[in-house]
This record gives structure tokens, sequence and C-alpha cells, in this order.
């Protein structure tokens, strides 16, 4: 039977098969057999894909109900070694300490002093002065934005 998720086990799973399974559509692409760029297409919209089913709140919850399950902190379940991990992070806005309103706001100030500063460097001249800089060096990254309909 046809599911949705049926496709994606047509995917390799171990190292090895995503090795083999890479080399062969970089050789299909750079034998001509594919159009490169209907390929970063696809690629883009089964990355889009993915993300999507596992950013969605009732997979992440099904997931999770699931590890409960496994009491470990590390285990091996379908052929993958799996490590329960957890980020923290911390909201200080209900300490309203005012040492540290003071340093967010010097650091505010700061960071704007070095836009502008950058700003300046960007122009090559400073106006108040008029002494001359060397331009910043420039580089130039090239990347696709792909928005798939």
């Amino acid at each position: 039977m046809e599911t949705a998720l049926s496709y994606l086990q047509l995917l390799p799973l171990t190292k090895e098969q995503r090795r083999s399974f890479v080399q062969k559509a970089v050789d299909e692409i750079t034998n001509g057999e594919n159009n490169p760029l209907q390929v970063e297409i696809w690629l883009k919209s089964i990355e889009d894909t993915i993300s999507d089913i596992r950013k969605d709140r009732d997979v992440k919850q099904w997931l999770s109900k699931e590890l409960d399950g496994y009491f470990e902190k590390s285990f091996s379940a379908f052929g993958a070694n799996i490590t329960k991990c957890q980020r923290k992070t911390k909201d200080y806005t209900p300490c309203n300490d005012s040492v540290l309103n003071s340093l967010e706001f010097e650091a505010d100030k700061i960071k704007k002093q070095i836009e502008s500063r950058k700003s300046m460097l960007d122009n090559g001249v400073n106006p108040e002065t008029g002494e001359v800089f060397q331009k910043p060096i420039e580089k130039v990254t090239e990347y696709l934005k792909i928005e798939v309909l």
C-alpha cells in the first residue's frame, strides 16, 4: 500500500547507502542525464517537506511519547544510535536587574557604533576629519533562493 511516508522509505538509510546514492545522483547530473537546476528545485522541495514534517507540533509530541519508552540517554533503534540531548536557554527579563539592563544598553550602543564605523569605512572617508581609509575587501558568495510553488 502506498502511503506518504512510503516514498521516504525508498531513500537510503545507512551511510554507505547514502554515499552510493549520492555518487549515482552526482554522476547522473554530471553526465547530463538530469537538468541540474531541476534537481536543485527537487532537492529544495524535499528539504522543505522533511523540515515541515519534523517541525510539526503533533509529530514532535508523538516523537516525545515514543522516546518516553527509552529510559537510557543513549540507545540504538532502527539502525541508528540515538542520544537524548537538551539545550537550555534563559530569559533574564523577569529578573529586572538594573546592572544587566545597563550592560545590555551599553552593548547595544557599542553595536550601533560598530555599524556606524563600518559604514564610514565602506565609504572610505571620515566625513568629520577627511581621513581616507582603504575600503574593506568584499567577498561575493553566490547562492540560489528557491521558492517552490
